[in-house]
């Protein structure tokens, strides 16, 4: 699915196999694709204040040439997404808080990624990709 912003997005509903997509996860993503601009917005913020806390310890830990290039210095939101790839999306089944996840790979985190967990509208987690399963 190409979206405003985010360019390509792969977008998975959880759930058993064959089993339809529940009016609840559809809700969610109605809500997520209506209001896509300032969603875009709110996880960029996000993740930079979390790169702001992570980056340095990437940059004690690794090898100076690898930090100059995958965990730059970067001083405004907006450049945080120079780092990061296309999202995925992800809805739960469960949906009694209304979540759902969007996670990218990124440079300083090839492994686990960074992903930005939504409950009841609003941003309850930003870490590791795994926060979204």
């Amino acid at each position: 699915l190409s979206l405003s912003g985010f360019g390509e997005v792969k977008i998975t509903m959880h759930g058993e196999s064959n089993q339809a997509i529940t009016l609840d996860q559809k809700q969610v993503l109605q809500w997520f694709l209506g209001d896509i601009e300032s969603l875009k917005d709110a996880v960029l913020r996000a993740i930079f204040e979390y790169y702001q806390k992570e980056a340095p310890l990437y940059r004690e830990a690794y090898d100076p040439d690898w930090v100059e290039n995958d965990v730059p210095y970067i001083d405004h939101y907006t450049e945080v997404e120079r780092l990061l790839s296309e999202p995925q999306i992800y809805i739960p089944l469960d949906q009694e808080s209304n979540e759902l996840s969007i996670v990218f790979e990124c440079t300083w985190e090839m492994e686990h990624g960074v992903g930005v967990c939504f409950r009841d509208g609003i941003i309850d987690e930003v870490g590791g990709a795994d926060i979204s399963f």
